[in-house]
């Protein structure tokens, strides 16, 4: 086993990890950093990558939605009404969700809270254990996500970055946030069914606030359009 970073023990594959001491999520980080950062995964094909999942590329639907309000309402969630408001935009950002374009390796979660400082300077990507295959375009709006919500600025030197240092995925309309889309819609999912299959108060509890992170802020077209119009004009 020498030099291996994965094997298999009783049935389940091990994987072995470097240490790294990492400091709290950071999205206030150099934007430029984490451009190149994300390049840099998006440089590196592995093969066999695991095949795409609904969770990065399908939408919940209108009929999947109602039956969640619906339960909710049964249930008097505390949630209940801002999921009611909430559910017409969740459609119209599922509305504009396309298929996979470019396939390639790639990491799939990376948010503020995988891509962490260290004391040493600069960032680790953690948390590959969802990696596979996915379209690199689509990955990228991520990290624009967390790193430069709202702050045109830091979202252009995000960008510029990522493509000055190589990276393979090019943000060109709406279809570039699908992966975005979908993990929010299956968020939401999660949450929501988490909240209503428990009577326990510390599940519930990490549900709600699970649900008032989507919240603060919530994901509007408005937001997207902002994002495209920025890069457009680069």
């Amino acid at each position: 086993m020498a030099g291996q970073v994965l094997v298999d023990v009783a049935g389940h594959q091990v994987r072995a990890y470097e240490w790294v001491d990492l400091l709290a999520t950071d999205t206030g980080l150099d934007p430029a950093v984490i451009g190149a950062t994300l390049a840099t995964i998006h440089k590196v094909h592995y093969a066999p990558a695991r095949p795409p999942i609904g969770w990065y590329t399908e939408p919940l639907g209108a009929p999947r939605w109602t039956e969640l309000l619906d339960a909710a309402i049964a249930a008097d969630a505390p949630f209940a009404e801002a999921l009611d408001a909430e559910i017409i935009e969740l459609l119209r950002l599922e509305a504009l969700m396309e298929p996979l374009a470019k396939l390639q390796s790639c990491h799939r979660d990376l948010w503020a809270d995988n891509i962490l400082p260290t004391p040493a300077g600069g960032v680790c990507v953690i948390d590959w254990e969802n990696c596979g295959l996915a379209d690199p375009a689509q990955e990228l709006p991520m990290a624009m996500i967390d790193f430069a919500f709202g702050d045109q600025r830091r979202l252009a030197e995000l960008y510029m970055s990522y493509v000055e240092a190589g990276g393979a995925g090019r943000v060109t309309g709406y279809g570039s946030f699908t992966m975005v889309i979908a993990q929010f819609s299956h968020f939401w999912e999660s949450a929501i069914t988490a909240y209503l299959s428990t009577n326990a108060a510390e599940v519930k509890a990490h549900s709600l606030d699970r649900i008032a992170e989507l919240l603060k802020p919530s994901l509007r077209v408005a937001h997207l359009e902002e994002m495209l119009d920025t890069i457009a004009s680069i």
